[in-house]
């Protein structure tokens, strides 16, 4: 009998042996476990940091970089006001009297324009060569609007660069001022059509309005664009 109660007392604490085992390595695990999360919430948390950290630098670049490109533009208007205080009234003389000739050549509607007619070659040459080249040229050439560049000393862009300005802000600023000449032209122009549509048709169609924001704004922005990009990159 007693040998018998010592084997039960062997088998039970041995099964509580056994236990007391599978809980330590149950516990182990679950410390483990606990570890890697917190490694890995480390770890998230350091990447969030360097993310963080590396998205504030590409603001402040960013910013110093606005805050340079307004300087330069600041610094360009600053000298295209001094520089048509002594041309400005020459400057606008010849793109006042195109202006003023593509108002009348709006007053026939598309509508009434044959393909054996030379008035869209007129247009477009005028519109399109003529107004862009003679409105950009004063801030391009510092000589006067009617003479022809001698050489690249007379290009404004060899005398801003050094300020320094960017060729960049140097042809954005400058088609800004042909955006803002063009669109008041292109305003004007449309009216002119659309008066003269009513007069010999009877109403307005879609075609009077997108000739004229074709023909005076699209059409000479993109040829002063390429004009800023030859006459930049040849100073």
């Amino acid at each position: 009998m007693s040998e018998e109660n010592q084997n039960q007392g062997s088998a039970e604490r041995e099964r509580l042996g056994q236990g007391s085992v599978e809980m330590e390595r149950l516990e182990g695990e679950r410390l483990k476990q606990e570890n890697g999360e917190r490694e890995s919430q480390e770890q998230g948390s350091v990447g969030q940091r360097e993310q963080g950290q590396k998205m504030k630098i590409r603001r402040e670049a960013l910013k110093e970089r606005q805050a340079k490109d307004a300087e330069q533009r600041k610094r360009l208007r600053e000298f295209d006001r001094e520089l048509f205080s002594y041309t400005g009234q020459i400057a606008w003389l010849v793109p006042g009297i195109f202006s003023f000739a593509v108002l009348g050549l709006m007053c026939i509607p598309v509508q009434e324009i044959r393909s054996e007619d030379n008035y869209l070659g007129v247009m477009a040459f005028m519109v399109c060569v003529l107004l862009p080249y003679f409105i950009l040229l004063p801030y391009i050439n510092i000589t006067d609007a009617f003479e022809r560049p001698k050489n690249n000393r007379n290009m404004t862009y060899d005398k801003l660069k050094y300020l320094p300005v960017s060729r960049k802000q140097y042809i954005l600023v400058r088609m800004g001022y042909l955006f803002r000449y063009m669109w008041k032209l292109a305003l004007a122009g449309g009216a002119v059509q659309c008066i003269f549509a009513i007069g010999e048709m009877g109403r307005v169609e879609l075609v009077n309005i997108a000739y004229a924001a074709g023909v005076l704004l699209l059409m000479p922005l993109a040829v002063g664009w390429i004009q800023m990009k030859v006459f930049a990159g040849a100073s």
